[in-house]
């Protein structure tokens, strides 16, 4: 994952997803990432807002609910520190997805 990646939207971002490595502690038990995030606000410099895991998802990656929500500048900074852990493989805002696009007024 690059971290220079542009955030969408305006803002402000609450909802991201982390996929961890299969390998790691949290990639194997979704209760590790808990403390793995911890040690990242602590290690980081406090770039990790207050982040609560809320389940994992079927591709296996998990969402996790920043509390209050992130600014543009911050929500880089958190992606930037997660895409530097060699236990994120990656890292990214929740967005709403859509198939199509909407249609404009007739």
């Amino acid at each position: 994952m690059s971290g220079t990646n542009a955030l969408p939207g305006h803002g402000p971002w609450q909802r991201f997803i982390i996929k961890f490595r299969p390998g790691s502690a949290p990639g194997r038990d979704p209760a590790a990432a808990d403390g793995w995030l911890r040690r990242l606000d602590r290690t980081g410099g406090g770039v990790a807002p207050r982040l609560e895991w809320q389940r994992r998802l079927g591709v296996g990656a998990d969402l996790f609910v920043a509390s209050p929500p992130l600014g543009r500048e911050q929500a880089q900074r958190l992606l930037d520190a997660l895409a530097a852990e060699r236990d994120v493989e990656y890292a990214e805002p929740d967005a709403l997805m859509q198939a199509f696009a909407p249609r404009g007024n007739p």
